[in-house]
């Protein structure tokens, strides 16, 4: 005799969808719940909503990113994310942020643009400048500025092919930056080659000169120095006005440990770089744990990013910038740690480093 105690297993609900005459099983409910299109289109109002089989018509929507599309439906991730990247998942990145506009998939477009960000520089330079493109075709804001910001910083990695190619709107909006990061002869051959390619010799030479990066001192406050949990704010002072820039909260991974005033991160460094803070090591008072990991907070998309975890613990050090290589030196031991944010690599770790007190 059954027991009833047991529920029986109700078969999901699924659909079928047909890309180049390849089928997609997904299930419905899940389908309807995360994408705006097939939530109207397999509604009652539309006569399709009984039919178990869907024709998808972007025929220049790859396969491989649509099984990517459906695995996120059903699992909310995607195994496309890591550091070693080539075409062709480049090219499945943009089918699927490509997809995730067509089916109003609002939570994976968040997803998408979030994990490209956090793993923006590890990318190639040429396909961080077809991001670039993309995401001002496709209105993704974000993305847009994240992706001109990483070609600002590495417009000498660019490859020229891909600079030739641009419309001179882009064009104007890279060498007349001020944060671009070159030299005025790379930029006037670059500008030359460029107008000698369109056969279009407008372009004023005079914007590429004189292009000094403007720095600007911060301080990082909050209106209860004791408690982590609390709100900082970053103010900043231009040469002739101070102003508060923005404000921003620790990492979740670091507020849980932050639990009252008695166990706060101390001993920590905060070092900017470009658009980007990195959040350097520190302790929890009174639990003898170690923060070592290394967070950026991004000022544009206003998310933490987990960096990279560094070698040694460290409490008290110092940490400052040389061009792309984020320096850490002594804390609570006498070594020297250099990373390199372009390949997220720790290139040098000198150990006993002897330090000379002077007053």
């Amino acid at each position: 005799m059954e027991n009833k105690s047991q529920e029986i297993e109700k078969p999901r609900d699924t659909v079928i969808l047909i890309l180049k005459k390849k089928r997609f099983e997904v299930d419905k409910q899940k389908l309807i719940s995360k994408s705006q299109y097939f939530a109207a289109l397999l509604s009652e109002n539309y006569l399709e909503y009984r039919q178990k089989e869907h024709i998808i018509e972007y025929y220049n929507i790859l396969s491989i990113s649509f099984q990517d599309f459906v695995d996120w439906i059903h699992n909310d991730e995607i195994d496309i994310f890591t550091n070693n990247w080539n075409i062709e998942k480049c090219n499945r990145l943009f089918s699927l942020l490509e997809l995730s506009i067509i089916f109003g998939v609002n939570n994976l477009i968040e997803y998408l643009i979030y994990k490209i960000e956090e793993k923006l520089y590890f990318m190639p330079p040429k396909f961080v400048i077809d991001i670039w493109l993309l995401s001002q075709e496709l209105n993704l804001n974000i993305l847009r500025d994240v992706s001109f910001a990483f070609c600002l910083d590495r417009f000498d990695d660019l490859p020229l092919n891909s600079i030739y190619e641009l419309s001179k709107d882009n064009l104007l909006k890279l060498i007349g930056n001020i944060n671009i990061t070159s030299t005025p002869s790379y930029l006037i051959e670059v500008t030359n080659k460029w107008m000698k390619h369109h056969n279009d010799f407008t372009i004023p030479l005079e914007i590429l000169k004189n292009k000094e990066t403007k720095i600007l001192n911060s301080v990082i406050s909050s209106e209860n120095i004791h408690f982590d949990n609390n709100e900082k704010f970053i103010h900043c002072w231009d040469g002739n006005d101070f102003f508060e820039l923005t404000s921003f909260k620790y990492p979740e991974d670091i507020l849980k440990y932050c639990t009252d005033e008695n166990h706060i991160l101390y001993g920590m460094q905060i070092v900017g770089r470009k658009y980007n803070l990195y959040l350097c090591g520190g302790e929890f008072f009174q639990t003898e744990i170690y923060n070592k990991n290394v967070w950026r907070y991004s000022l544009i998309s206003k998310k933490w990013f987990l960096e990279t975890t560094m070698p040694t613990e460290r409490v008290d050090m110092i940490a400052a910038f040389i061009k792309n290589k984020l320096i850490l030196v002594g804390g609570s031991n006498k070594s020297v740690d250099i990373y390199d944010t372009y390949t997220g690599d720790f290139i040098i770790q000198l150990c006993n480093m002897h330090f000379i007190n002077t007053i």
